[in-house]
């Protein structure tokens, strides 16, 4: 299900929608929305696909996101979303997380890396601080350029599916490269809008 030009998404209060015990598909996307999310949207327990991402939606990513556990795609990038992340740990089903392009100022939690099924992870152009997660087994896709994030990437992090893109947050060190060599199907590497200093590690020289 799909609307266009939902300038206020209390509009969907008066659609009876969130009475729809089986929907699975919303899409939200590219509307000029505005205000905040709301709670009640997360009570569609059935909601496979969200996206709100390309609009002026603004506050915090509600608690209750956190509860939507047959979730597989949640798109929430281009807006002007703040405040924490809110524990994602049970959404086991979710595949693909776009969070990008907002000012949430927290840091990645632990438990976002541990969710085996999730293969694309969007993050980039926030105000994210910390280190990365030890574990980010199973990802392809990493988004996390322009951040202010620190440190390097722990070794215990195999990564060994990531095969397109691997962007590091803006104050990544060039630690990374420590475990190149073990990123075996590793296809591209970005490392743009960095602070990068240190040697280049001899792991990187055996991608060829």
């Amino acid at each position: 299900m799909s609307w266009k030009h939902l300038h206020e998404y209390v509009i969907l209060f008066h659609l009876n929608l969130f009475n729809v015990s089986k929907l699975s598909f919303l899409d939200l996307a590219h509307n000029g929305s505005y205000g905040n999310i709301l709670s009640e949207q997360c009570l569609l327990s059935t909601l496979d696909h969200l996206a709100m991402d390309h609009n002026n939606v603004s506050g915090t990513i509600p608690q209750e996101m956190g509860k939507l556990r047959s979730l597989s795609q949640l798109f929430l990038h281009e807006n002007k979303l703040s405040g924490n992340i809110p524990s994602m740990g049970n959404l086991t089903n979710l595949v693909k997380l776009y969070l990008g392009v907002n000012k949430l100022p927290s840091s990645i939690t632990e438990e976002l890396g541990m969710l085996r099924s999730l293969g694309l992870f969007g993050l980039s152009r926030n105000h994210l601080n910390g280190s990365i997660p030890r574990k980010l087994d199973g990802l392809a896709f990493l988004y996390l350029s322009s951040n202010k994030l620190s440190g390097s990437i722990p070794a215990e992090s195999e990564c060994s599916g990531l095969s397109i893109s691997f962007s590091c947050g803006i104050l990544v060190s060039l630690g990374i490269l420590n475990i190149l060599g073990r990123l075996t199907s590793l296809n591209i590497l970005l490392l743009d809008d960095n602070m990068l200093s240190g040697d280049i590690s001899r792991g990187i020289l055996i991608l060829y």
